[in-house]
């Protein structure tokens, strides 16, 4: 495949292009500010197979808008998007396929359903969530400890307003979701789940040691959204686990 590589100058964006050159795929490097000479994405040119966007807001808005417009297909993992990024997304999904994830790894992907099942399975127990990265990671909390604290709201029922980042202060109110970030060094990223009853607690962890399994977990969607129907895709459809 040819793939276009928003936000290629990052972190991310070097584990991509080294995973894509090592399964064969050919790679072209877009900078959503245009900045240094490097092609923007409104300047794209040649045939692209799939758009894999890790940029900011502004860039995957501009990635949405340019993959509907052309008809490609959108693998993104950027989080905090604002309103006009989340509605370019959305609108893209009905015209062209789009996997959006917080987060590309199959651990990860993994614990959201081994949360579901444990925030159901013992519903007297309070819900928190811990994340760790380092210390230049842009937004606090991480989109995947959000998306931790959501499995375990929707499991029980609740609403997105359930969750509560930030040190509380006081009695933690009831139906509430505890989101706390803690930053330093160069930590991939580590999350943790806390289900805490009154005579036991359990804790669902998950460490990444490397970004290369996000960039694998990337490609690979790229890989299975290509030649895909229309429609907004997540990574649990990607490795086959939805409905887990």
């Amino acid at each position: 495949m040819r793939v276009a590589i928003v936000g290629y100058e990052g972190r991310m964006g070097h584990a991509l292009r080294q995973v894509a050159e090592s399964r064969g795929h050919q790679w072209l490097g877009v900078d959503p500010r245009a900045a240094g000479g490097v092609v923007s994405i409104e300047d794209l040119e040649g045939p692209i197979d799939v758009v894999i966007d890790f940029s900011s807001a502004d860039g995957t808005e501009k990635a949405a808008r340019w993959c509907k417009e052309h008809g490609v297909p959108l693998v993104t993992g950027t989080t905090s998007l604002h309103e006009g990024a989340i509605r370019a997304v959305e609108t893209a999904s009905s015209e062209v396929p789009v996997v959006k994830a917080a987060n590309f790894s199959p651990g990860i992907n993994l614990l959201l359903a081994l949360v579901r099942t444990a925030a159901r399975a013992l519903g007297g127990y309070d819900i928190e969530v811990m994340e760790v990265h380092h210390s230049r990671k842009k937004d606090s909390p991480s989109g995947t400890a959000l998306e931790l604290a959501r499995a375990a709201a929707g499991a029980r029922g609740w609403n997105d307003g359930v969750i509560h980042t930030g040190q509380p202060t006081g009695e933690r109110p009831q139906q509430r979701i505890g989101v706390q970030a803690l930053r330093g060094g160069d930590v991939k990223g580590e999350h943790t789940v806390f289900l805490i009853g009154e005579t036991e607690r359990i804790e669902l962890t998950h460490r990444a040691y490397d970004r290369r399994v996000f960039a694998e977990g990337a490609v690979q969607a790229a890989e299975w959204v290509h030649g895909r129907s229309a429609g907004l895709y997540s990574m649990a459809d990607v490795l086959g686990m939805n409905g887990a």
